[in-house]
């Protein structure tokens, strides 16, 4: 089956003339500039990073925005199914073309989908947009593993394959050491769209290393010379340890390799970490893997069907440790180990079936392989709607056990009536049905209040909570404007990124001390939660729905809405009534209620007002119904946009709108966050009414937008007050 002695001698020979069969013994790349090698994997590193900065982005983008593992697994399904279609008919084009001209423009389209992918995302468009994208972006992608492949395959034989493939699987895992950590911190720092941005552009870089790299084409042709090529079916007969490794792929990747997209779920969901720490659990994963790579790359013998097997068991195993994992630290040990294990199966079996295929199949053969990938799917559906309907430990179960289960199948049932196999497969069953009663799903035992105690009906039920508790964290900075306009100490708060208390409230913090950060308020750090020994949290009830149970494990917690000026005056009445503070209460109201008279006789005439913030491409404004509506509304002046909130933005009354649309609603009064100096030279925005009778104010967006509180809607009314007398001043009416 193999082609004939003088064609091997012909390869071998193309190959040595184009100085690619240079290596190192450690399965590390050569770093001499002068080798091809070097430069292939050069930018084959740039790639993984790239692809790597997509997958952290999309991931993370769509599970913030849509908060749903399903729809985590469709995405992801988008991602990878292509693979089961496209993985064959790819590879049996590299048998029949240049592998290198195909993985030039296999890149390039590859870069120009990525950055679509992050518009879309960035626009708030529908799923399915996004997921369209995604899917035509992996009908690029899904080639690009049977052309890479092929190209080694053309390049080396013996040892010196396995050790090259040894090496691209250590620049794959050096990639997703680097991709996910420099995509959590962008994330973190400069948003999703960036991400998606800088994705494509290292991308790129792919393609102009392979521009450089010499064409394989005259060693296609020779081997395409050769006659008649077996069929799949034929050459599976002839090699059955091909079966054998293509049949253990389809239950570990279908159980197993889901993980990478689940990893946010986990992450978020079951430790109540960030961006940041996804991004860099991902990267101790890809460690472990990186350190399984280079190993086997030292060693290539130990590339045997009897250690594929045993890393595939082990692999399982360390996915049921995910059940377990209570911190980040934890959770890093175990992907670690996960990784390593992984990837010690993936290179083993990869190194295996690579050094048996005949070449002048290569291309199909190695197809056929690739298509494992589109397995991860399937799972990723199935575990995705498992984490879903049940709970996230149910999900991460079932890959372990699935994975660890499955694998055991493929052991001689001789070795299991054994009595130390007998043993050891009780000892492991247990573990397994121990993971998973631990990770069913049952929800932590609630936390209960010490002392005398209060019922409080919130927007997640009723919750006995202490009365005048020692110590409060609160998860949104209203919560923070209430009690501190109720003299009423905190020890945590969770704000924006720049972890400080808003300005306008640093000077009414009441004694105490100042209270700790505890994280962003959509992202709050559990960790720190949990380090101040809570006895009351309050919680925003959509913002922190999916972190619910481990809050409510840690201190009584209650959930309340600030989304209108009645309902935040409600949530300080209830503050005042748990602290015991109804004197101060009185304090806050009469001092809200003079603001509020205040500034409804400023004018006889409501004028038309709206608060917008001002980014790079359009507007956003804050409803009718929200809290700073609301405010102008019941001081008399006329809110002017009285549409919904965007999709997007549902759950924060917050609405995008263009200049167009502005200009439509042309309020006398504008007031602005953000960066409005960009609009200035635009003629629509200069033909507002506002703008041509100078009633734009610019305000601080923390007070006007974020705070929404007792204190906030003082100053803001004060603020208006003072902005309506100055305009009278200067021009004798509005």
């Amino acid at each position: 089956m193999f082609q004939n002695l003088r064609t091997r001698r012909f390869l071998a020979a193309e190959i040595d003339s184009l100085k690619l069969t240079e290596y190192t013994p450690l399965g590390l790349p050569n770093f001499s500039p002068k080798n091809a090698l070097f430069r292939f994997n050069s930018g084959f590193l740039s790639a993984r990073i790239g692809e790597w900065l997509f997958t952290v982005a999309l991931n993370w983008a769509v599970f913030v925005q849509s908060e749903s593992p399903l729809l985590l697994g469709v995405i992801n399904a988008c991602r990878l199914l292509p693979n089961l279609f496209l993985s064959v008919p790819a590879g049996a084009l590299a048998d029949r073309m240049d592998s290198r001209t195909l993985n030039i423009w296999n890149n390039a389209i590859n870069a120009v989908l990525t950055a679509l992918v992050g518009i879309v995302l960035f626009l708030g468009l529908p799923f399915w947009v996004c997921a369209l994208l995604v899917t035509l972006r992996a009908l690029a992608t899904a080639a690009e593993g049977p052309w890479r492949n092929a190209y080694l395959c053309q390049a080396f034989e013996g040892n010196q394959l396995k050790v090259a493939v040894a090496q691209n699987a250590s620049i794959m895992n050096l990639g997703r050491i680097i991709g996910p950590v420099l995509g959590g911190t962008m994330l973190a720092t400069v948003g999703s769209l960036a991400t998606f941005v800088a994705a494509a552009l290292v991308t790129v870089v792919f393609s102009v290393a392979l521009k450089g790299m010499p064409s394989a084409d005259r060693a296609v042709a020779q081997v395409r010379s050769t006659g008649r090529r077996a069929t799949l079916k034929e050459t599976l007969a002839h090699y059955p340890e091909l079966k054998k490794l293509l049949g253990l792929a389809v239950p570990v990747m279908f159980f197993g390799f889901p993980f990478t997209a689940m990893l946010p779920l986990l992450t978020e969901e079951m430790l109540g970490l960030g961006s940041q720490e996804f991004g860099i659990l991902l990267a101790i994963s890809a460690a472990g893997a990186l350190v399984a790579s280079s190993r086997l790359g030292l060693k290539p013998d130990i590339s045997t069907w009897s250690n594929t097997r045993r890393y595939a068991l082990l692999f399982g195993l360390c996915l049921l440790g995910l059940c377990f994992v209570v911190e980040f630290y934890s959770a890093a040990v175990v992907l670690f180990a996960v990784g390593y294990y992984g990837q010690a199966y993936r290179s083993c079996s990869r190194m295996l079936y690579q050094e048996i295929v005949p070449r002048d199949q290569a291309g199909r053969l190695l197809g056929l392989a690739l298509m494992d990938r589109g397995i991860i799917p399937v799972g990723g559906l199935l575990i995705g709607a498992v984490a879903e309907t049940v709970a996230p430990g149910a999900g991460v179960a079932l890959m372990g056990a699935g994975c660890f289960f499955s694998v055991m199948l493929f052991y001689p049932a001789a070795l299991w009536r054994k009595p130390t196999g007998i043993v050891g497969l009780t000892g492991l069953v247990a573990t397994v049905v121990f993971a998973l009663a631990g990770c069913h799903g049952t929800s932590p035992t609630a936390a209960q209040p010490v002392g005398p105690t209060l019922n409080v009906e919130h927007a997640w039920g009723v919750t006995e909570v202490p009365q005048k508790p020692r110590k409060i964290v609160v998860l949104d900075l209203p919560f923070l404007d209430a009690m501190t306009a109720l003299k009423q100490p905190v020890v945590g708060f969770a704000g924006t990124n720049d972890k400080t208390i808003p300005a306008y409230l640093i000077e009414e913090m009441p004694e105490g001390g100042r209270p700790v950060f505890v994280g962003e308020r959509k992202q709050p750090n559990l960790e720190v939660i949990l380090s101040l020994q809570p006895d009351l949290i309050i919680a925003s009830p959509e913002r922190h729905r999916m972190i619910r149970e481990p809050l409510e494990a840690m201190a009584p917690t209650i959930a309340l809405t600030d989304d209108s000026l009645a309902e935040v005056r409600e949530m300080t009445r209830t503050f005042a009534r748990i602290t015991q503070r109804e004197e101060e209460l009185e304090s806050v109201e009469s001092a809200l209620s003079e603001s509020l008279q205040m500034a409804r006789r400023q004018i006889e005439a409501p004028p038309g007002v709206l608060v917008v913030g001002a980014f790079e491409d359009e507007f956003s404004t804050w409803t009718r119904e929200s809290f700073i509506g609301s405010l102008f509304t019941e001081v008399g002046a006329s809110y002017l946009f009285t549409g919904p909130p965007s999709a997007s933005e549902s759950q924060t009354e917050v609405a995008k709108i263009t200049v167009e649309g502005l200009a439509e609603l042309d309020p006398d009064m504008l007031f602005v966050y953000g960066d409005a100096s960009r609009w200035q030279a635009n003629p629509i925005y200069q033909s507002l009414s506002a703008y041509r009778q100078n009633t734009i104010l610019s305000i601080d967006r923390d007070l006007w937008s974020r705070a929404r509180g007792p204190l906030a809607a003082q100053k803001i009314l004060h603020g208006y007050a003072e902005f309506l007398n100055n305009q009278v001043a200067t021009t004798g009416s509005l």
